[in-house]
């Protein structure tokens, strides 16, 4: 299903319909910030998380559709487990969030439909009929999802910020500092949201990609620096595995691990487990893009995800997750050392402290996750808020922190 809905954006992008424009007049915001949004609401908190660690993990142990032609622990395991880093993180990612957000901006700015997930069925309901028994029902599952799918990004983020302090400090956490983490990044991003999509979400997301691509510089020249490591080996990593992500981009997608030895249980624990994410986070992500892409083109918001985004996606992989390979390969760093007494989340820790400066990088980390994830936060919450309130496009104040503290 998620090849398919990507297939359906592609061909909506490159047919007549990408023409099409969603509600008059001029953008709303700024290419710049538009950007920013689309990627901080779609795929923040999980890049930050396992960008610096999925792709080192695959090099510790291969993925089953490449175990053949790749030996674990070698240069020639790194170019398929950042293959599938890209994979997970690239087009396919888009399908769901695209399925909902394409036909709700069209029909809330061409027939004043409201901002709800039950839009999508206008043409098999009716406009009239989207308060009933079946919108209702719709709309009330896509709440429930949302809520899990945020939940599920706050679960990492949570930890990925207690076990990074434990790593550099030695200190222990329980479930009294979890719940004290939690509600400090749930004040964050509340005051975020009360401030509105302009003042608050806006300049959030943009100062989410400035930070990220600071520490992408860092990575890149902090490689160059140690004699061990290059730039041009992670660049060319990132290439070959771009040709792999494209060249098996259909036997990926459709790879179920039936008849494999470890096949099934490692595609249900890596691919089933990301679509399943992503399509949690499709009504609220949908929602969101639909609400700001309004004078923009069909072909302009796919082109944004289908293109932009997985360029994005694709950068940040390669320098993030091909350095972490490269560092754990040369000896620089035991990244996977740490990994495996810490939890996934420290990885980023790990890497960015093996840097040249790494006490500067390792707290402008920590703050990336935080900031990475209230924006998921504040777009999940504000389209809950659109669904709880009849599809309204600013939901109230009070309504956004309700939402915001369950």
């Amino acid at each position: 299903s998620m090849l398919w809905m990507i297939g359906v954006g592609a061909y909506l992008m490159l047919s007549p319909y990408g023409k099409i424009k969603l509600g008059e007049g001029d953008p709303e915001y700024s290419n710049f910030s538009y950007l920013t949004m689309f990627f901080s609401a779609g795929l923040s908190a999980g890049i930050v998380f396992f960008g610096p660690v999925e792709a080192l993990t695959h090099f510790n142990t291969v993925p089953p559709l490449f175990a053949g032609t790749a030996e674990a622990g070698t240069t020639s395991a790194m170019v398929p487990a950042l293959a599938y880093s890209i994979f997970h993180y690239g087009v396919s990612a888009w399908g769901g969030y695209l399925a909902i957000g394409i036909p709700v901006a069209y029909y809330a700015y061409k027939m004043d439909a409201p901002f709800r997930t039950s839009t999508v069925l206008l043409p098999v309901l009716g406009k009239d009929n989207l308060d009933g028994v079946i919108g209702k029902t719709i709309d009330t599952l896509a709440v429930v999802a949302t809520l899990g799918g945020i939940a599920t990004g706050l679960g990492f983020i949570a930890t990925q910020i207690l076990t990074g302090i434990t790593y550099r400090t030695g200190i222990q956490f329980g479930n009294v500092e979890t719940l004290l983490a939690i509600t400090g990044i749930t004040v964050i991003f509340t005051l975020s949201l009360v401030a509105g999509i302009d003042r608050g979400i806006r300049r959030l997301s943009d100062f989410n990609v400035v930070t990220m691509a600071v520490l992408l510089v860092a990575t890149l020249v902090g490689g160059m620096a140690m004699s061990s490591i290059s730039a041009l080996n992670v660049l060319n990593t990132g290439a070959l595995a771009v040709g792999t992500y494209v060249g098996n981009f259909f036997s990926m997608s459709l790879f179920t691990g039936t008849g494999v030895e470890g096949g099934a249980g490692w595609s249900s624990f890596w691919t089933v487990f990301y679509w399943s994410w992503w399509i949690a986070w499709a009504p609220f992500v949908g929602l969101f893009l639909a609400r700001i892409s309004k004078g923009r083109t069909i072909r302009e918001v796919l082109f944004t995800a289908i293109v932009t985004m997985t360029s994005v996606s694709v950068i940040w992989f390669t320098v993030v997750g091909g350095t972490s390979m490269w560092m754990q390969f040369a000896g620089v760093a035991d990244i996977l050392g740490a990994v495996n007494q810490f939890g996934d989340g420290v990885a980023g820790y790990a890497l960015f402290g093996a840097l040249p400066l790494g006490a500067l990088w390792q707290p402008l980390f920590l703050v990336l996750v935080v900031t990475f994830f209230a924006t998921s936060a504040d777009s999940s919450t504000l389209a809950v808020a659109m669904l709880t309130t009849g599809g309204k496009e600013d939901p109230s104040s009070l309504n956004r922190v309700v939402w915001g503290i369950l």
